[in-house]
């Protein structure tokens, strides 16, 4: 009897190690996770920028070229 409730115990001891450990990397996951998305946002802002900006940039560029060839006004 003994016996078995030491290794139920350590069974039990077992179990709460691997929580313990489900949580710690959970919290790494998680934490992970965050700095990611946010990378990924700041990523994306930063390439709508530069596609409007070329967007802008190709619009005079192309106005200028038409006005120096006569084509408008």
């Amino acid at each position: 009897m003994e016996m078995e409730l030491k290794r139920l115990e350590a069974l039990t001891d077992e179990i709460v190690r691997d929580f313990t450990t489900m949580h710690t990397k959970s919290s790494a996951m998680r934490s992970t996770n965050e700095s990611t998305h946010t990378r990924v946002l700041y990523l994306s802002v930063l390439s709508m920028l530069i596609l409007v900006s070329f967007a802008v940039w190709q619009v005079l560029y192309l106005r200028r070229y038409f006005k120096s060839k006569k084509l408008i006004e």
